[in-house]
């Protein structure tokens, strides 16, 4: 038989915090995880969807494709391509893109984000993110796949049932009829 333990609200919301802030890490990880590729972010070189960053505060940085290893020498060899027309330079080049690009997360999350301090920055440190962003697919992402993420990982668990004790059975009450439970909206 199951011991009876006695209620404890401070174990409960403990529980309650404690089950948010993993939630909330896993999101932040989901989020980077999936800009960090090529179903988030645009990718040329592979620097754009390489370079996002997590922090508690707006991503200030701008570092330069041509300064960052392996991505400089994609970069120039992309701008080496040569084509008679504008077109043609731009379909061999995009060609030769998903052949050599890289994709390799430069800056970890950390895990110890939580969900009462709640203000999380997710930016990319890429001098032309500000350029990126107007591309239908990081755009399609933040208003599709990133909402996805965000209910997923922080979607109720589970239903939650409120009852009470059954009755002692006093006056016509049988006793164990009085059970009630209600599950909140």
């Amino acid at each position: 038989m199951a011991k009876e333990q006695e209620f404890n609200a401070d174990k409960v919301f403990n529980n309650t915090v404690s089950q948010l802030d993993a939630d909330f890490a896993q999101t932040i990880r989901d989020l980077h995880d999936s800009l960090s590729s090529k179903k988030g972010s645009p990718v040329y070189t592979g620097f754009l969807a390489s370079s996002w960053k997590v922090r508690r505060e707006p991503i200030q940085d701008r570092e330069s494709v041509y300064e960052q290893s392996p991505w400089a020498g994609i970069r120039r060899q992309l701008d080496a391509v040569y084509a008679s027309s504008k077109e043609e330079r731009q379909r061999k080049r995009r060609e030769l893109s998903n052949q050599i690009a890289v994709i390799k997360a430069r800056f970890p999350v950390g895990t110890d984000y939580k969900f009462i301090n709640a203000d999380i920055y997710i930016g990319n440190v890429a001098e032309y993110a500000g350029y990126s962003a107007e591309d239908q697919k990081l755009s399609n992402f933040v208003q599709g796949e990133a909402g996805k993420i965000i209910k997923d990982n922080m979607r109720e668990k589970g239903k939650i049932f409120i009852g009470a004790k059954p009755g002692s059975g006093f006056g016509s009450i049988k006793p164990g009829s009085s059970l009630r439970y209600i599950e909140p909206s």
